[in-house]
């Protein structure tokens, strides 16, 4: 994060120091005993998330985001406490910036040869990345469309590897075992499945702890489920309040989320359950969410700069196409 902002804005290195000292002294803040050291220790990270530093829009969206996660960590926190209070703030630190839950993590059998294999894949993702990205630039203008597709999908499936590989290869660092994200998505049966136990379960146990477990520790599942969704639906939203999106694009996103809760009720009165409910589910609802997120990052000169798009003479060739 420090050397991507200062690689991006190199003469606001002093304020991205800052916001992690801030972030740093927060969850110290949570981690120790105290009510009013944990309540300065929260508006701490609160006020990192409402004025993320940087200049530009996709640094202050980067840095934005990354403080909105770590107030969902300090509010797991706040829920237990002793927890942590036990485990010491080097524990909490860790707890606090990774991706999954280090409650949950598993020790690495060999730490020496785990990272030396997670350095070796992040290497061959990079190259891979890197290649497609080349791919797509010497395309000549005149290749056909399924050819430029079909670079554009290697192209993503490349930099979703990449970003998985330097993340397993930041978990090997620490010693844990990079745990699934991403359970085989495509073979669940129902909706309540696909999202409790397959879709992005990192994001999936942080909501749930936060604002799912709550509700449901006082007999009010429902309440809880929906709470969650509607998190996530914030969550999504944050990019368009730190970018600038339209509210027609805010709205379609949060009904996206809000349709969730409301399909799993009727699928779970009515029992129903297979690829045909599934496939109507996300086909009915999938473009209030990826419609105006490809229109967002369409419209968004700055963005699409500085996701690599390059000049070849007088034309533009766009590396990341949306």
């Amino acid at each position: 994060m420090l050397a991507l902002g200062v690689l991006m804005e190199p003469r606001n290195t002093k304020r991205f120091l800052m916001w992690f000292a801030t972030l740093y002294t927060g969850i110290t803040l949570v981690a120790m005993k105290g009510k009013v050291g944990k309540a300065m220790g929260f508006l701490n990270c609160v006020s990192m998330a409402l004025l993320p530093p940087g200049d530009g829009a996709v640094v202050r969206f980067i840095y934005g985001m990354a403080s909105v996660m770590r107030v969902l960590r300090a509010t797991e926190m706040l829920w237990t406490p002793s927890f942590f209070e036990e485990r010491g703030v080097a524990f909490s630190l860790k707890f606090a910036f990774l991706y999954h839950d280090l409650r949950k993590a598993t020790p690495l059998a060999n730490d020496d040869v785990a990272l030396s294999e997670a350095i070796v894949h992040t290497r061959r993702s990079l190259a891979a990345l890197v290649g497609s990205i080349a791919a797509l630039h010497a395309l000549p203008d005149r290749a056909p469309a399924v050819l430029r597709f079909v670079l554009g999908a290697l192209r993503s499936w490349a930099v979703l590897a990449f970003v998985e590989a330097c993340y397993a290869l930041h978990l090997a660092a620490f010693g844990i075992q990079s745990p699934v994200c991403f359970d085989k998505p495509l073979e669940s049966r129902t909706l309540a499945e696909f999202w409790n136990s397959r879709w992005n379960l990192a994001i999936k146990s942080q909501l749930s702890n936060v604002f799912y477990k709550p509700f449901a520790e006082m007999g009010h599942k429902a309440v809880g489920q929906w709470c969650t969704f509607v998190a996530s639906a914030a969550l999504h939203i944050c990019p368009f309040l730190y970018l600038g999106g339209s509210r027609q694009a805010i709205l379609k996103t949060a009904a996206f989320f809000v349709a969730q809760p409301t399909l799993m009720l009727v699928e779970s009165k009515l029992k129903l359950s297979g690829p045909g409910w599934i496939s109507a589910c996300f086909f009915g609802t999938a473009p209030l969410f990826i419609g105006p997120l490809c229109s967002f990052f369409a419209s968004l000169s700055l963005l699409r700069s500085v996701h690599g798009l390059t000049r070849r003479g007088s034309r533009t060739v766009e590396i990341f196409p949306v």
